[in-house]
């Protein structure tokens, strides 16, 4: 059952898988920076209770986006041409 109009609805699936991707990016990123090896030395500061560099930690976090952004294109027109039927029993 489609809710929106033929025409808005690539736009719109356009739209809620970038919000996705932002965010799991952003989350990815800091997930890695937050295991790596050199953590202490490179996002936080010298003293005993570690305290997080908040601006170099989260430096260049959508760094990369635009190429996701773009190859989202594709798949959000290519979706409606692929058959789906979802018939009830």
């Amino acid at each position: 059952m489609d809710f929106l109009p033929p025409t808005t609805q690539p736009l719109s699936l356009f739209f809620v898988l970038n919000i996705e991707n932002l965010t799991l990016l952003t989350i990815d990123t800091l997930k890695t920076r937050l295991q790596s090896p050199d953590y202490v030395r490179l996002y936080t500061n010298g003293d005993p209770a570690r305290t997080i560099k908040r601006a170099v930690l989260f430096r260049g976090l959508y760094q990369g986006v635009g190429s996701v952004i773009i190859a989202t294109l594709p798949s959000c027109t290519t979706r409606k041409s692929i058959p789906f039927s979802f018939t009830s029993a």
